[in-house]
């Protein structure tokens, strides 16, 4: 079933897609552009999918799995290599339901060959993470991979928005009282769409967040943290940086 987009006033703060006027004072679909670090205060409007009454035949694939292996939880009391393989876990999801305009039998693959010009919906998310020494009181360390794919079918084309992003982590005790955090995430944000092609991007951005935490008693416990991020659309001319630094304490 094919869709179209429709935009929403909403209340200050609650949007999340800007309206740049073309100057005639008529809201049109390609004028909509999302709201970005640097101009969330004009983001008075949301998005919604509205279904139409017109349908194009597809071929329909759906796969779900997950895994998750924890080797500790069978040598929990191992010494030499299995004590160091006891350390490592993994935990992985996928998920992907995938409709083509192909009428072979590879459109029925979820990893075939489809095309990305034959795909006409998609809804993808893959998630990966690698964990060391994970919920020790005394130091752990994570890496996650995120891999999001949303296509919609409109009456002007497909819409397609990605998103590829790493998350390393670690944290280390200090002492009873005292931990100590780092995490960041480095990643992409795609939008290819052929019914607006000036709606088109590319942003790349990275982001590093340290962190300490206090824990004097039950009752008093502090937490310290300072963010930096950076993001640039690299469709853009000249390209425009967004750089947004934080610094948090809370109790």
């Amino acid at each position: 079933q094919q869709t179209e987009y429709f935009y929403e006033k909403v209340s200050n703060g609650a949007g999340n897609f800007v309206w740049y006027d073309d100057g005639d004072g008529i809201e049109e679909v390609e004028e909509f552009q999302p709201a970005t670090e640097n101009n969330l205060v004009d983001a008075l409007y949301i998005r919604i999918l509205l279904p139409t009454g017109q349908y194009r035949q597809t071929n329909i694939v759906q796969f779900t799995q997950a895994l998750l292996l924890t080797p500790k939880a069978v040598w929990f009391n191992q010494t030499g290599v299995k004590k160091f393989i006891s350390l490592f876990s993994t935990q992985s999801t996928l998920s992907v339901r995938r409709e083509s305009g192909q009428r072979n039998w590879s459109s029925y693959l979820p990893f075939g060959n489809t095309t990305q010009t034959d795909v006409l919906a998609e809804s993808t998310n893959v998630q990966n993470a690698v964990f060391v020494n994970r919920n020790s009181p005394k130091w752990e360390v994570n890496v996650q991979q995120v891999y999001l794919v949303n296509t919609n079918l409109l009456l002007n084309g497909t819409d397609r928005r990605m998103k590829q992003e790493w998350k390393p982590a670690m944290r280390f005790g200090l002492s009873n009282k005292l931990a100590a955090r780092l995490s960041g995430s480095r990643g992409q944000l795609t939008g290819v769409s052929e019914a607006f092609t000036s709606q088109n991007y590319q942003i790349r951005y990275w982001n590093l967040e340290p962190a300490a935490d206090l824990t004097l008693n039950k009752k008093f416990r502090l937490t310290g943290s300072f963010t930096y991020k950076y993001s640039a659309d690299y469709q853009t001319e000249p390209l425009l940086p967004a750089k947004q630094q934080k610094l948090t304490l809370d109790t």
